[in-house]
């Protein structure tokens, strides 16, 4: 798929197949989310694969919502020991860059938001053993949609301004 064909084509799905994702494309898609820039160069992410019933099952239990029957589930993380300001927006950089990557591939994603909430990533944090110094920053889950989504933009000319607002 085109670069730009995938961004347009990428959409949140939220009922997914039985089909399970390969391990190796999710570890295709981890590739590109740590190509992603990072502030400084410091690499903060990290990220913790759930692709067993039982695990996924698990860290649903975490989420106040978002419980969709994905067969795979990406907590993407930032180690604040690496990056105490940025660990955050270079979680949610590498974020983006796995949910075009599954796009780029043929799976879809639903993105399920967990930063700023405290509350919430620290549920996370606890129910999947996730070191104290590692902070959850959303779940990505993956799977094949039950049905194919349309390419369609967003794009609003009035939300931009040159040179000035």
């Amino acid at each position: 798929m085109e670069f730009m064909e995938t961004i347009f084509k990428r959409r949140s799905v939220r009922k997914f197949t039985d089909k399970k994702v390969e391990r190796s494309l999710i570890d295709e898609m981890l590739r590109a989310a740590m190509a992603g820039p990072t502030a400084l160069g410091k690499n903060p992410w990290q990220f913790l694969v759930a692709d067993t019933p039982e695990s996924i099952e698990k860290l649903q239990k975490a989420l106040p919502y978002g419980k969709y029957n994905c067969t795979a589930a990406v907590v993407v993380m930032g180690d604040i020991e690496l990056s105490k300001h940025y660990w955050a927006v270079d979680g949610l950089i590498a974020a983006t860059n796995l949910t075009n990557a599954a796009a780029d591939k043929g799976i879809d994603s639903v993105w399920i938001g967990l930063y700023p909430f405290e509350d919430e990533w620290k549920e996370v944090q606890k129910i999947m053993s996730i070191p104290e110094n590692v902070k959850p920053v959303c779940v990505i889950e993956l799977g094949y949609g039950e049905e194919e989504t349309e390419a369609r933009t967003s794009y609003m000319e009035e939300r931009i301004h040159w040179n000035e607002y």
